[in-house]
């Protein structure tokens, strides 16, 4: 190449090529890391900073703090931090839906951070004695009654201890844990798991009553009897069919089908069995049913393939262990023969949403199809049971809460998780009951309720510290010099396929100690700081990296000042050098990490 003359911009308008985009980044500085003249340097610890990961998980989980701590193999600090926020990581660990990882940064570099196994790896490595529950507060003399010990329940209860509060728990089953302990498959979810950090509330001095109902009389009493009351019955009744046939032998709810197997009731599939449902509880209820016997198995639903409510990782892992899907199909009638179940007889659906999106199922009568079945299995849904509630609770087939403290209709009385909301999971229950732990505690005490007016999820570490739920950053114990690990996912070991019908055992293995250290480096920290400080641009080559290495979209761009334009590209390597580069530099064929 000839070397040219180099032109100075013009110092009226310093060269400012490097634009960024303070909405768009995560502030992972990989754009530093990678800069071959260092005009940008790291920058401060943002306190406001919440990482995209975090902003979206329902329990309000500090998941940089997390994949920080197993980077370091540090399993106790990182299981520490999870329970800071959530007192059930072995749990979420396995059955949460992590929406946390649809919104990972490093999704358009190569794949997002396997976050969820890396909470489960913190629950498994962790060494459990050395983990201590947040310092609990003096006692306040208050009393709190939870009725329900589901996630949701049992959360309140946690954080209500360690607030100081007197708590009591009232259970209607015999077994505490709720979902995760009686309607999650052991090979999904081990009992010994739950029962293990159902265990780590009952530690912090919380009473678990089992076998104790509580219906309106009962509530009623508990409403006078204790200084306040959260409902968190979650939603325990299934949904009907409502078609000819429906209560004939051979026909169970999911429900009762997961719970009777769960608990140890002796529950016995035919050789052919339908699972009517298309969502998480029907795929349950499917690969259970052919752990217990079952030679052929048939998932209907009204939806399509492609938007069936399950997760895709549970329709694929259900069509692996040989489960027929029928999408696409309604039922029309439950055939009995000599009181006898004998198939189902069905239609086909045409849509199951009108025009302005409500479910409201159309069928076609003329196209049918009849499916033999010794066994049909109703998975459609799931209700609450609101007979214990005050009239005054209730709003439709939920209970009235304000959204910001959780308070119902009734003085002293809050809800949250399935009772109270229409998203109905794990985490949301768990992040609900969090925010009503935080709202009883200030009832309590007289405080201000409207410190929970901000949206979001709320922090309990951030209360117990400063008084205010609002999630701070905190500053690393030690500086961070890269935050680009290795490229490729770890994905957890599974049982073969072959082996799974013929057990109970946990298909989900989890990865192993040195694979979840190795896929926590791939965490990009991301929010901790505030975006990197261009310093010194008028040294910038205009080569581009640090744009071609963003993992965000738009988040870095350059700008090619007048005097200054793109005029050659060195061929081995891609790169854009400037017109009048004195001295360009040697080709950069050091490979982008990560």
């Amino acid at each position: 190449m000839k070397n040219e003359a180099f032109l100075v911009p013009n110092p009226a308008t310093p060269c400012q090529p490097i634009r960024i985009n303070p909405e768009l980044c995560v502030a992972c500085y990989r754009c530093c890391d990678q800069c071959r003249t260092d005009v940008m340097i790291r920058n401060r610890v943002d306190p406001s900073g919440l990482s995209r990961c975090e902003a979206s998980c329902p329990a309000g989980e500090n998941i940089r703090w997390t994949t920080y701590y197993i980077d370091r193999g540090r399993f106790e600090d990182a299981l520490a931090s999870i329970k800071t926020e959530n007192p059930f990581p072995g749990v979420c660990g396995r059955v949460c839906f992590h929406p946390c990882e649809d919104r990972c940064a490093r999704i358009d570099l190569d794949a997002a951070v396997a976050t969820n196994a890396l909470e489960r790896a913190a629950f498994d490595y962790a060494d459990h004695k050395a983990v201590r529950p947040p310092e609990k507060r003096p006692a306040t003399g208050k009393k709190v009654a939870v009725v329900g010990s589901g996630p949701a329940g049992l959360t309140a209860a946690y954080f209500l201890a360690i607030l100081g509060h007197k708590v009591t728990v009232f259970e209607a089953k015999p077994v505490a844990g709720g979902i995760p302990r009686v309607h999650i498959p052991e090979y999904r979810l081990p009992a010994a798991v739950v029962e293990r950090e159902v265990r780590e509330v009952g530690a912090l001095g919380v009473e678990i009553k089992v076998n104790s109902p509580v219906d309106a009389a009962a509530f009623a009493r508990l409403v006078t009897e204790y200084d306040a009351v959260f409902a968190a019955t979650g939603a325990p009744l299934s949904a009907r069919l409502n078609v000819p046939g429906e209560d004939a032998p051979g026909v169970v709810s999911a429900l009762e089908f997961l719970s009777g197997a769960r608990l140890g009731k002796g529950i016995k599939v035919g050789k052919r069995t339908v699972i009517i449902g298309g969502g998480n509880v029907a795929t349950d209820s499917a690969r259970l049913a052919r752990r217990l016997g079952a030679e052929e198995v048939t998932m209907v639903c009204l939806e399509n393939r492609d938007t069936m409510p399950a997760y895709r990782s549970e329709v694929q892992a259900a069509e692996a262990e040989g489960i027929t899907m029928l999408p696409g199909w309604g039922v029309q009638q439950i055939n009995v023969k000599n009181g006898k179940v004998t198939g189902v007889a069905l239609k086909v659906c045409t849509s199951t949403l009108d025009k302005d999106g409500r479910f409201s199922p159309c069928y076609d009568d003329g196209v049918t199809q009849t499916i033999a079945a010794d066994t049909i299995i109703a998975a459609i849904g799931q209700a609450t049971d609101l007979s214990f509630a005050d009239a005054r609770m209730k709003a439709g087939s939920r209970l009235s809460v304000n959204p910001d403290t959780l308070a119902t209709p009734v003085n002293g009385v809050f809800a949250g998780g399935d009772a109270s909301s229409a998203i109905r999971s794990i985490a949301q229950a768990i992040g609900s009951a969090k925010r009503a732990a935080i709202a009883i505690d200030l009832f309590l005490k007289g405080g201000d309720m409207g410190v929970l007016a901000a949206k979001g999820t709320v922090s309990m570490r951030s209360y117990l510290t400063s008084g205010s739920p609002v999630p701070v950053s905190r500053e690393p114990e030690e500086v961070e010099t890269a935050y680009y690990g290795p490229g490729s996912r770890r994905e957890p070991a599974a049982l073969p396929v072959g082996e799974r019908t013929k057990t109970l055992a946990e298909v989900n293995k989890g990865l192993a100690r040195d694979e979840a250290v190795a896929e926590a480096k791939r965490c990009f920290r991301c929010s901790q700081y505030l975006p990197p400080l261009v310093l010194y641009p008028d040294e910038c080559w205009f080569c581009g990296t640090c744009v071609e290495e963003c993992p965000v979209p738009g988040a870095i761009r350059m700008e090619q000042p007048l005097n200054q334009k793109v005029g050659w590209k060195r061929k081995e390597t891609g790169e854009l050098m400037r017109v009048g580069m004195k001295d360009p530099p040697p080709p950069y064929t050091r490979p982008p990490v990560g």
